[in-house]
């Protein structure tokens, strides 16, 4: 078992016996006040980002930048997810995953 759960498993087409079948966010870059993620959105799944300032603060909170709206797309395609983080410059970030 690779220790994802069976929700995650599904969203994701992984395979749960496989611990080299994972989903990833296949690049991060922090460069001058802006955040780049690439990684695969994936048909029929809903992607949308959250953040929080503080780590010990239990509450994710919608991050409210263009491009994060819930989309549900029609096949799989890479995304290049850009925005600015001045106004965050400690701030923790996740990924919520959505069934159609």
């Amino acid at each position: 078992m690779d220790g994802g759960n069976n929700r995650y498993e599904r969203l994701t087409r992984t395979s749960p016996s496989n611990a080299n079948d994972v989903w990833r966010i296949e690049d991060i870059r922090y460069s001058n006040g802006v955040l780049r993620l690439e990684y695969l959105r994936l048909a029929d799944v809903g992607f949308q980002w959250l953040i929080r300032t503080n780590v010990a603060d239990s509450a994710w909170q919608h991050l409210d930048v263009p491009g994060n709206e819930i989309r549900y797309a029609s096949s799989n395609a890479n995304v290049d997810f850009t925005f600015s983080v001045t106004n965050w410059p400690d701030a923790f970030f996740r990924l919520n995953l959505f069934d159609l």
